[in-house]
């Protein structure tokens, strides 16, 4: 399944499949790059499924520069941006360099933003491990650390060239994480005329089951539902009023 999305003049995707095989392979091998690439992993993640993707990133020819990172909030700061950028300069990155993330929402921003700074910005991808991060934090270009205590003080909107979800991933997130992603989903759900709502009614055994038919319908609409609305500048006004929803009625899924 693919959604493509354009800003301005630049082109976008979501590739959402079932399993990791060739896919990133592929896509590394369809661009113009220089064939340098920084991957940075969460330490928390299946350690099999880092291998695969390394893997399949030695497919493509590419040298490779592996970082385990812990993805925690109290490391989204200068100087863990300050780390990434001296890998890329170390290394002699370029423009056509690639750096991949492959976390939660937290090592996204910190990478997304060292990915924007250096050179003005070089070839970014996102693979999302954490339920939240794959139905939000993936899209939209947000991009921050936390400095001087203050929480995101600095960043920019960077949006990823392709985002990567796969089933394999999907099915490992702990059952905690996975549930805390369905507000979000329910949000997008409430906030746009889509078949989220119908789908979160009808199929709660499915979801819960992480049948991947029907989570990765959930994704594709909850996804498009983000891209609309970052698009179109009109988010912060519906959130309002879906705070408001909110105060009115309780809503009582899981």
């Amino acid at each position: 399944m693919k959604i493509k999305y354009e800003i301005g003049k630049e082109k976008y995707d979501i590739l959402i499949n079932n399993k990791i095989e060739n896919s990133i392979s592929k896509k590394i091998n369809s661009i113009k790059s220089d064939k340098k690439v920084l991957f940075v992993y969460d330490k928390k993640i299946d350690q099999a499924l880092v291998n695969k993707i390394i893997k399949n990133l030695k497919e493509t020819g590419c040298s490779i520069i592996t970082l385990e990172f812990q993805g925690s909030k109290k490391n989204k700061n200068e100087k863990s941006l300050f780390s990434l950028l001296n890998i890329m300069i170390d290394n002699r990155f370029t423009k056509k360099s690639i750096v991949i993330s492959f976390g939660g929402g937290v090592l996204g921003d910190l990478t997304a933003l060292a990915a924007s700074l250096y050179h003005r910005g070089t070839l970014y991808y996102n693979i999302p491990s954490t339920m939240t991060s794959i139905i939000d934090s993936c899209i939209g270009g947000k991009t921050a650390i936390n400095y001087k205590n203050i929480i995101n003080s600095i960043g920019n909107y960077y949006h990823p060239n392709t985002v990567f979800i796969y089933n394999e991933i999907i099915k490992l997130i702990p059952e905690r994480e996975f549930i805390a992603g369905i507000p979000e989903i329910l949000k997008c759900g409430l906030i746009k005329k889509n078949n989220i709502l119908n789908i979160l009614k009808k199929k709660k055994l499915q979801i819960i089951q992480r049948d991947f038919k029907v989570i990765s319908e959930l994704c594709k609409e909850t996804l498009k539902t983000k891209i609309f609305f970052f698009k179109n500048n009109v988010f912060k006004k519906k959130i309002f009023f879906l705070k408001m929803m909110f105060l009115k009625r309780k809503i009582d899924w899981y």
